[in-house]
């Protein structure tokens, strides 16, 4: 069984969990269906993923996880379907009671160089929210630490840093405000050509296989999962 944690802790993520399951576009992905109990190598139930796809959505997968006793690992990530110009959406955090961290993104799986135009055009309204959260007293947001995620993230990406308890309903009210433009930009997204999905579909692929490679706590997952699950997970929540 789950061992019970801070309740802020253990509620994080919950509700755009639910808009994303319940949204009536989307359906279980059944190849998926053996992750959504998560068991650890001691045999315990220690977690879950629960993934989706349809409509626009290519996957939409919600992971929780316990990766040692008062500390969670969630992740929420949204692909949409490479045929429209959208981009991906990302909530992820290590949470516990003593202190914690979340990151928070939408990913346009673009060259941002090239297309500063249509990010400037696109993403006013999440530019907005993200100059908002940088001035918040509650929340301490800094660059990652690690120069693969500086370099794959968006210029909306935020992460909070060192945050008690009480900072957490902060950081959900900005993912829940980024969600909304997020859905927006999904439902209004126009459709590309092939060559630009095909572009999109290489990015992603590259970005994902890197951010295994160099995830520096991958480690402390196969330690409570093994290899075999810790590969299921990546493959259900990042490729």
């Amino acid at each position: 069984m789950l061992t019970k944690v801070e309740s802020t802790v253990d509620t994080v993520g919950q509700e755009i969990e639910a808009r994303l399951l319940n949204d009536p576009r989307v359906a279980p992905m059944e190849k998926f269906a053996q992750l959504s109990e998560l068991k650890n190598l001691a045999g315990e139930r220690t977690g879950y993923i629960k993934v989706v796809s349809g409509d626009r959505i290519e996957k939409g997968s919600s992971l929780s996880i316990q990766i040692m006793p008062g500390m969670r690992y969630f992740n929420i990530h949204i692909i949409p379907r490479a045929e429209f110009r959208a981009p991906r959406f990302l909530y992820e955090g290590i949470l516990a009671g003593f202190g914690s961290q979340a990151s928070l993104d939408l990913f346009p799986d673009v060259d941002k160089e090239m297309d500063i135009d249509y990010l400037i055009e696109e993403f006013g309204a999440v530019t907005k929210i993200y100059d908002e959260a940088r001035r918040d007293p509650d929340l301490d947001i800094q660059p990652s630490r690690y120069m693969h995620m500086r370099a794959f993230s968006s210029p909306f990406f935020l992460c909070a840093m060192n945050m008690q308890e009480s900072a957490l309903p902060r950081i959900e009210q900005y993912a829940s405000r980024y969600f909304v433009q997020w859905q927006k930009l999904l439902d209004s997204a126009r459709e590309t050509d092939a060559a630009d999905a095909a572009a999109r579909r290489i990015r992603r692929s590259h970005i994902a296989q890197t951010l295994i490679r160099q995830d520096p706590d991958r480690d402390k997952v196969v330690d409570v999962y093994g290899e075999a699950v810790t590969q299921a997970i990546e493959a259900a929540s990042m490729l």
